[in-house]
């Protein structure tokens, strides 16, 4: 799922936490942003928005989001998403991921061969 600028931020709102994300995003200090608070405060206007800075910046690697609204996106597809994003801006991922894949088919079929035999 991309993300979506209708769920960002209202222009000029929110412009000190993005700017920290920014700088969080371009330094090496914490691998992860704990960006928390209760429910209705924002999280997801701030990700969104984030998420097209980002990508304007050609820094974007992946975006996932949840949506209530939209059936059919569970946390089961969040690794697989993630993935697909990455292997359409990096050719490596892309080339390990297909390895990866023709691993688990050649897997299973000789599962499959052995269960067959026995």
């Amino acid at each position: 799922m991309k993300w979506d600028s209708s769920f960002g931020c209202l222009p000029g709102t929110r412009t000190t936490l993005l700017n920290e994300l920014l700088d969080w995003v371009r330094s090496d200090s914490q691998p992860i942003f704990w960006l928390s608070g209760a429910a209705g405060t924002g999280k997801s206007s701030v990700a969104n928005t984030l998420a097209e800075k980002l990508d304007e910046l050609k820094l974007l690697g992946a975006f996932f989001r949840f949506s209530r609204s939209i059936t059919g996106i569970t946390p089961k597809e969040l690794f697989g998403s993630i993935a697909f994003q990455l292997a359409l801006i990096n050719r490596t991922l892309k080339l390990l991921y297909l390895q990866l894949l023709q691993n688990i088919v050649h897997l299973i079929l000789n599962l499959w061969i052995v269960k067959q035999n026995t």
